[in-house]
């Protein structure tokens, strides 16, 4: 059987974590690129209280929306919208941070959240 030329090994392992290393890099700018308008770090995307607010904002605003469109209207008390029967356009929603919600919406108007941890304030809409 023939021997490797000398030196063969170790360059066979030079150019395996010259590969690797260049393997890395690439999917790390690939991902990077690909993500621009996303944090670096997938769960750096605010507090779970805020994100919470926010999700209940854009219920809040697209009950509205519907209800909006289906009575020709372009105002509604919240309580109408939010609810626990099936009469409802939403499920009600506990508050996660002592927050006061819009009592009332009005079309084609941001709907907000007061009172978060004392006096900060979260808009959802136009």
């Amino acid at each position: 059987m023939s021997q490797p030329p000398k030196g063969y090994t170790k360059m066979l392992v030079t150019l395996l974590v010259f590969f690797l290393v260049a393997g890395l890099l690439t999917a790390l700018i690939v991902s990077k690129l690909g993500n621009e308008s996303q944090p670096a770090n997938r769960f750096d995307r605010g507090t779970t209280p805020d994100n919470t607010i926010r999700i209940n904002l854009r219920q809040l605003s697209m009950g509205a929306e519907v209800y909006f469109t289906e009575n020709a209207v372009s105002s509604v008390a919240s309580v109408t919208i939010v609810g626990t029967n099936s009469s409802q356009y939403i499920m009600s929603f506990a508050t996660v941070a002592n927050e006061t919600y819009t009592r009332i919406v009005l079309q084609n108007h941001a709907v907000t959240a007061s009172g978060i941890a004392g006096a900060r304030t979260i808009t959802y809409g136009p």
